[in-house]
């Protein structure tokens, strides 16, 4: 435990090495000089709450020898997202190991970060050899201008990077950004916890969020004018940007790459990935094996026709079971169908997603009228007439992939409760509706016979007209819910 003091903001804490053992959940240490990921000995744990927003140093450098190779890691606590412990809830924030004049080996730790008034961090420090008795751990904490912490770039860490002033360097957008992993002494780029495991090479690491410009595919890579130029890195997407990978690694990338191969990429990093406009995703750029390359990391987004990502049938929901008229009384030349649908997916979607299969023509062939998005994300399909009766309607969005979600509907008038037949039992079912002693399984769709827009008596005097017209007075109908016909 380390207190501040109020007045300095100042903090020690000692720790008798010798005592400490190495706990099987302590996260490995990113920053591992040539051994990314790998557990620390004899860990010590502190943690403390900030006084002020200021650049702040944490450091072993004065610990007892032999205690002179020591790791550190920084961590802040991350907001609860449901009922669980502190420690797992730590984000990690600031990674060192061997700073170039921390005690007279050079093998002791300090790193240096914001640290935010109010907000509660912890530190692990750990050996890298077993120590005995007389040895202990001393760790300090204190605000900082010093030239040995000089201002580190923003996106060194994942919890620093921002798209928002005063320091925007962690933001991205398309086109060709430079890197470069060896900037002057005495900062250097490292790895920050946690280490991931589809990119095992990598020492160093670099952060970045990126809004995406379409809803399509993103390509992020490294990959130069040929695969003996281009530099040796991985990458790493993650999903959102207002949250950071927690000492247990979740949430994990959706995608990564080390080594793409082939030319131009050769042992250059590529990914390509699913993204939605407006979305934003946290790219993690990554040396391998202490090469510290520079070189250019290019992004690039294509709409795609067809965007994949969950598709959301709104009005009216799947497999509804249309009971309502399908035309005036006596009057088979209006039919009053459903004809307008509404459906929730990425923007960008085009016409030609969407497709109409029925199982039955009426008086000409149905098809998709039109799709009119607005607003963004948000469509209506417009069908060429309303829905056959007495047949299964299938509308199919298919997405760039050949993946498929379809809508599923079926015009069964007098089919009050969706049972494949209309006979009195539908009347009984109606009236328990209006009473209040039923609940019709599609709402509107099963109950509005006469298409007023409200469920009232007069629906029962629909439903009778439904049975006195000459094409629907021989129940059951088929089941067009089931016909194998339509997907």
């Amino acid at each position: 435990m380390i207190t501040l003091d109020a007045a300095t903001g100042i903090g020690v804490g000692f720790t008798e090495a010798s005592l400490a053992t190495t706990h099987p959940d302590d996260p490995g240490f990113g920053c591992y000089i040539g051994t990314p990921g790998a557990q620390g000995l004899q860990t010590v744990w502190y943690k403390w709450t900030a006084l002020a927003t200021e650049r702040t140093r944490v450091q072993t450098c004065n610990s007892t020898s032999p205690a002179n190779d020591s790791l550190l890691a920084v961590y802040i606590l991350g907001e609860p997202m449901y009922a669980t412990t502190e420690c797992d809830r730590l984000i990690p924030i600031a990674c060192n190991d061997d700073f170039d004049g921390c005690s007279a080996s050079n093998t002791n730790s300090r790193s240096c970060f914001y640290a935010e008034a109010g907000k509660k961090y912890y530190a692990m420090v750990a050996s890298k050899e077993l120590l005995g008795y007389g040895t202990g751990y001393y760790v300090e904490v204190r605000p900082t201008t010093s030239s040995f912490c000089p201002t580190t770039p923003n996106n060194n860490y994942c919890w620093n990077t921002t798209c928002s002033p005063p320091i925007p360097v962690g933001c991205i957008t398309d086109g060709v950004t430079p890197f470069d992993f060896t900037p002057p002494s005495p900062f250097v780029y490292d790895l920050d916890p946690p280490w991931e495991p589809c990119i095992p090479t990598t020492t160093a690491d670099m952060w970045f969020d990126y809004h995406a410009t379409c809803t399509g595919e993103l390509t992020v890579h490294t990959c130069e004018g040929s695969a003996q130029t281009s530099p040796d890195t991985n990458l790493a997407i993650y999903e959102g940007c207002d949250t950071c990978p927690n000492r247990y690694g979740l949430p994990g990338p959706i995608a990564c790459n080390s080594d793409a191969g082939g030319a131009p990429c050769g042992a250059a990093a590529k990914v390509v990935v699913n993204v939605v406009e407006g979305e934003c995703y946290t790219i993690r750029l990554g040396d391998s094996s202490q090469s510290m390359p520079t070189g250019d990391l290019t992004i690039s987004c294509a709409q795609l026709d067809c965007p994949a990502a969950p598709v959301d049938w709104l009005t009216p929901p799947t497999d509804s079971v249309d009971a309502r008229r399908a035309h005036p009384p006596g009057n088979a030349l209006h039919p009053e169908g459903i004809q307008a649908l509404t459906v929730s997916l990425p923007p960008g979607a085009v016409d030609g997603c969407f497709s109409l299969c029925e199982t039955a023509v009426d008086t000409s062939a149905n098809g998709i009228l039109n799709v009119v998005e607005n607003p963004p994300g948000d469509y209506t399909v417009k069908l060429a007439r309303p829905i056959t009766s007495n047949a299964k309607t299938t509308i199919t969005y298919t997405d760039h992939h050949g993946q498929t979600s379809h809508l599923r509907l079926a015009a069964h008038p007098g089919n009050v409760n969706a049972d494949q037949f209309s006979t009195n039992q539908d009347l009984a079912r109606l009236t328990a509706a209006l009473v209040g002693t039923y609940t019709l399984p599609f709402g509107v769709y099963s109950g509005d016979i006469d298409r007023s827009g409200m469920i009232t008596a007069a629906d029962l005097l629909a439903l009778i007209d439904i049975w006195n017209e000459p094409c629907l007075d021989c129940p059951p109908f088929p089941n067009p819910i089931n016909d194998p016909a339509c997907p």
